[in-house]
């Protein structure tokens, strides 16, 4: 094999071995949250145009793709969960986080799965992050009314914010179907 067939196999792969990564990482989060003991499955949804056109002219925050990896979570208690992942821009580099809901459309749990900017970490703290648990589609998720503001993340607090509130509006429709 060739030097220019290795990077073309590289290039082919790459995406898959990062995803790969990524849903290790995931699965890890869920499971230190919800038990070594449940069940993780992972499905993709495709998003209509009017969804994305109605919940982006809610939110005014654009969807980053069309389609959103969800995970179905089962404890071994039998308690559901669904776990949607998005990304949202910060400065300039993408965040990716995931929210998880209770049957119910409450957040249970969210985390930032991956951060890629050089300033605003405070938004990855579990401590920041609690503030979402208990809302729904109705809570308030403006900073510094709703949400509190965390220094130097003025950017990253507001991303992060509003594509959650966006994952809380897209939960409904999804338990619609």
């Amino acid at each position: 094999m060739n030097q220019h067939e290795r990077i073309l196999l590289l290039l082919l792969f790459s995406p898959l071995m990062l995803f790969a990564g990524l849903n290790e990482e995931i699965n890890s989060l869920l499971y230190e949250a919800y038990g070594n003991e449940c069940q993780i499955e992972l499905s993709s949804i495709s998003l209509s145009a009017g969804i994305i056109e109605s919940i982006e002219k809610k939110c005014k925050q654009k969807f980053y793709r069309e389609q959103l990896n969800c995970y179905t979570i089962t404890t071994e208690s039998g308690d559901r969960f669904t776990a949607l992942l998005d990304n949202v821009y910060g400065k300039s580099l993408p965040i990716t986080f995931l929210v998880v809901f209770d049957e119910q459309g409450t957040i249970d749990n969210s985390f930032i799965v991956k951060y890629r900017e050089t300033h605003g970490y405070g938004v990855k703290s579990k401590e920041w992050l609690k503030q979402f648990t208990g809302k729904n589609q109705k809570s308030g998720f403006t900073p510094g009314t709703d949400i509190q503001g965390v220094t130097g993340s003025t950017i990253s607090v507001r991303s992060v914010s509003t594509g959650i509130k966006k994952l809380t509006l897209l939960y409904n429709f999804i338990q619609k179907k």
